[in-house]
């Protein structure tokens, strides 16, 4: 593993066109120093440890994901992600990212993914999130909707004024049948966002069943709970 980390510093780092003492100096200005020396002896495989600060910081500073400095995607056909066991980059990627999860019943490294219950922290959390944004995203259009239907129903009354305050009576029912016109458009509208608001409320009661196991998981596990969006603050109340 610290050679496959030790090849791809110097493999980013070449892209990158970034000498040794460059990179160097990057992991001081990011406040964890890995000398040139220490970085020479790494990538020269005369080092053969590199902690996890170390990975982190090294990534920070060549701007990748850390990741892909031990599960390097696309360069390998497999890596050694467990002593004596190899796996692919890929499946090895989305373990470490809580995607998968690891089956260690064979000989082989397997991957599956994980059972309702055994999903990872950092799944559960993106589950939350993905909900929400739903959530959020239809409760936006109903809101898009909401200033639609007003902006044509202020035209519609501004048109009805000015067809009031003229005394010339067939602009007055010229600028009348334009504000019929746009009534039309208003009342269709209307009826439009009807429709957005009943999608939007029963893509909230589903969400909201997702998010209630998802939470409850979140307490038994004495993670913390993400904040919910006003109309979905019952959900821990009936969880």
């Amino acid at each position: 593993m610290t050679r496959t980390v030790a090849r791809e510093v110097r493999r980013h780092r070449d892209r990158r066109k970034m000498s040794a003492q460059q990179l160097a100096d990057r992991t001081a200005e990011l406040g964890m120093p890995i000398p040139r020396a220490v970085l020479a002896n790494l990538e020269s495989g005369r080092r053969d440890v590199v902690t996890v600060a170390e990975v982190l910081v090294l990534a920070a500073a060549l701007g990748v994901n850390p990741t892909e400095l031990f599960c390097p995607v696309g360069f390998d056909e497999e890596i050694e992600l467990l002593p004596g066991r190899v796996a692919d980059p890929l499946s090895g990627s989305q373990w470490v990212n809580g995607q998968l999860a690891l089956d260690l019943n064979g000989p082989e490294l397997g991957f599956q993914l994980p059972p309702v219950g055994e999903e990872s922290n950092a799944r559960l959390a993106e589950q939350h999130a993905d909900l929400l944004e739903q959530v959020r995203a239809r409760e936006a259009e109903v809101a898009q909707q909401v200033t639609n239907v007003d902006a044509v129903m202020t035209g519609v009354r501004g048109l009805e004024t000015i067809a009031a305050s003229v005394t010339d009576q067939e602009y007055a029912a010229s600028v009348m049948d334009q504000a019929a016109e746009h009534r039309k458009l208003g009342d269709r509208l209307k009826s439009e966002l009807a429709s957005w608001v009943s999608a939007a409320d029963k893509y909230r009661e589903v969400a909201a069943q997702s998010l209630r196991y998802i939470r409850a998981e979140m307490h038994r596990r004495g993670m913390l709970l993400p904040p919910l969006p006003p109309l979905m603050k019952d959900i821990d109340g009936e969880s």
